[in-house]
């Protein structure tokens, strides 16, 4: 997934050099998400058969959460833009291991892509898309949440300055589990999360 990201960041950066003199689109975005689909538990057990943990592989945030974001594109095509994007993601009262829940913030570095179906005078209608990392850190007594992969798509109109977006994103979590007896590493696995999200954007450049 790192490489695959790296080789898309390294992608964006060639066309901006060979496209240098066309113009940069600059757009701050907010977006409000939701949990969709439901959650679902697995079970592990050590080798040694001592040790049994239940954990989940898909699972709902328990509220919405927001992201507040800058975007950096090109235009690669007529048609077709490619970016950047980065900035700052809120959850709220969520509980990954320990009570009681509490705020979480993360980091997110993506690769993105647009491409306009429709265009007239007044109004842009078209695909968009984002993939890449959201940092974070959250280490509670015998679990360890470090990172995640992060896709969206989503269906986006344009007018004037403004920009709307409806779709869907995609989290999955990295997860460490550790021994409650011994601090050991038992075993890593991952953790999906859906959501649907509708976002506004506002054109800077």
């Amino acid at each position: 997934m790192k490489l695959k990201l790296i080789s898309l960041l390294i992608f964006c950066l060639y066309f901006i050099n060979l496209f240098g003199q066309k113009k940069v689109n600059i757009d701050l975005n907010f977006s409000v998400y939701n949990s969709i689909g439901s959650s679902k538990l697995k079970g592990y057990r050590t080798q040694d058969g001592y040790i049994s943990i239940q954990y989940h592989e898909r699972k709902r945030f328990k509220n919405p959460l927001v992201s507040l974001a800058a975007n950096l594109s090109y235009p690669v095509l007529q048609k077709l833009h490619i970016g950047l994007q980065s900035g700052i993601y809120k959850i709220f009262y969520e509980i990954y291991v320990s009570y009681p829940p509490s705020n979480h913030y993360a980091i997110p570095l993506q690769t993105t892509v647009k491409y306009d179906i429709l265009t007239k005078k007044k109004y842009t209608f078209g695909l968009a898309g984002a993939a890449g990392i959201n940092f974070f850190n959250i280490n509670e007594v015998w679990k360890r949440y470090k990172n995640a992969a992060l896709y969206n798509f989503a269906f986006y109109y344009k007018k004037g300055k403004s920009n709307f977006k409806l779709g869907t994103e995609k989290q999955i979590d990295n997860v460490t589990e550790y021994s409650s007896y011994n601090n050991d590493e038992l075993f890593k696995h991952k953790v999906k999360r859906l959501t649907a999200f509708i976002n506004y954007g506002f054109s800077l450049k």
